[in-house]
């Protein structure tokens, strides 16, 4: 099924976890519009979450990230999809910082945050194959 799950644990409890599959197994906002819908080669992060004790989350939250797109990419995903707080997107890693907003979601479930749809290249070939600039972290 190519999916991936990473718990990160510290002193014996988990701090922080990410989930996810293709993006074709959901049912999400977004994801029947996204133009690599069907060709089985993305990635699509379905939840993520860091305890709310931990003091360095935006640390955490670059390791996870960093760690979900090389499993990813050893899955043989070219991209990763996901809906997502706009704060991530914006303090992520660089390709996650560079990744095209598809949809811009207010509000969402009355949570009084926005959230963007995005989608970024996570593969190298990708990138070379369509001149973008990649910058691994």
């Amino acid at each position: 099924a190519r999916s991936v799950g990473l718990a990160l644990r510290f002193a014996g409890r988990i701090i922080a976890y990410a989930v996810g599959s293709p993006l074709e197994n959901h049912e999400e906002e977004g994801v029947h519009d996204d133009p690599h819908y069907g060709e089985h080669q993305t990635f699509y992060l379905l939840a993520m979450a860091i305890h709310p004790s931990v003091e360095n989350a935006n640390e955490i939250e670059q390791h996870l990230l960093e760690a979900l797109r090389m499993r990813a990419i050893a899955q043989g995903y070219l991209w990763l999809s996901a809906l997502i707080e706009e704060r991530w997107q914006q303090s992520g890693p660089a390709w996650l910082h560079s990744a095209e907003v598809l949809r811009v979601v207010d509000n969402y479930l009355r949570s009084g945050l926005r959230f963007v749809y995005v989608q970024a290249v996570i593969a190298d070939e990708v990138g070379a194959s369509s001149g973008l600039s990649l910058q691994p972290k």
